[in-house]
């Protein structure tokens, strides 16, 4: 039987379906679709995925299911999704947490500063540039007019990109992102939502979901958000701020980017550590 605050919030959102969600190894949300009758059995066995076929897990075709097993306090409305429900998972090999999963990661982490009475509080700043294709299939920018030299704080380009600002933000608010500001940032269709700041692994989740909203409300458009926001090709960026920046800085989530470093991209002192990181090579922009 499910808690009774879990039946609370399936029954208040008429919730028929739940992602049973987490990251690979670059932060993407991967996910399996549960009807409702078998959430209790996510929470409790996991939902199965092949561990091979997802980056950075470490695993092979003939080794056992990677499975992801959900925490029930997790558990929100997917707005833009209605009907559905989001639950964050944290994967399972043989049984036990298994150690390349970055949400485990970080809660082993977080758990070594609450044993010395501390708490990690994290504030992220998303931003992304919006584009949509063109006939040629072409990546452009969705406001054509969004073209001036110092385009930061603009109000034209603000104001032609309310239509899906607005949309994402009034998804997110009503799953607990306490919105306060959103702004045209230093590129040309470039944009930033602001949210308040909460414990580590609430950041982290919250960040991944802000990512699927945006992905699918913007798709719904006939637009697609981009997480690099304003530099070259070649160059590493992050889709977020935080008052204490890593010494370099890329486009995974929170937990991805504390948890994982690759030899060829060694962005922590733990570069020796996980070996089978480098099966997932980095692009030419993270090297």
């Amino acid at each position: 039987m499910l808690p009774s605050e879990t039946q609370k919030i399936i029954d208040q959102h008429g919730i028929k379906y739940v992602l049973a969600q987490f990251v690979d190894i670059h932060g993407a949300a991967k996910t399996k679709s549960v009807p409702i009758c078998g959430l209790e059995a996510v929470a409790e066995a996991g939902a199965g995925f092949a561990g091979f076929a997802i980056c950075g897990m470490g695993m092979e075709p003939h080794g056992p299911d990677f499975m992801a097993k959900g925490d029930l306090s997790t558990l929100t409305p997917v707005p833009w999704q209605p009907g559905y429900g989001r639950v964050v998972c944290i994967g399972h090999v043989d049984g036990q947490p298994h150690p390349y999963d970055s949400r485990y990661v970080l809660q082993q982490q977080v758990q070594r500063l609450t044993d010395k009475g501390w708490t990690l509080n994290t504030g992220l700043e998303p931003e992304f540039s919006l584009f949509q294709r063109d006939g040629a299939g072409k990546l452009q920018l969705v406001d054509a007019s969004d073209n001036l030299d110092k385009p930061c704080y603009d109000y034209k380009g603000l104001s032609r990109s309310r239509v899906f600002l607005e949309r994402l933000t009034e998804a997110l608010q009503p799953v607990g992102f306490e919105i306060y500001q959103i702004d045209h940032e230093d590129a040309n269709g470039q944009f930033e939502i602001n949210y308040t700041y909460s414990d580590a692994m609430t950041s982290a989740d919250r960040f991944t979901f802000f990512r699927m909203a945006a992905g699918e409300i913007a798709n719904e458009l006939g637009s697609c958000p981009s997480p690099t926001p304003s530099a070259p090709a070649t160059a590493c960026t992050s889709t977020c701020r935080s008052a204490a920046p890593p010494a370099r800085t890329c486009s995974m989530t929170p937990a991805t980017r504390a948890a994982w470093a690759c030899r060829r991209w060694p962005i922590t002192s733990w570069r020796a550590s996980w070996p089978t990181a480098r099966r997932c090579a980095p692009s030419p922009r993270r090297r």
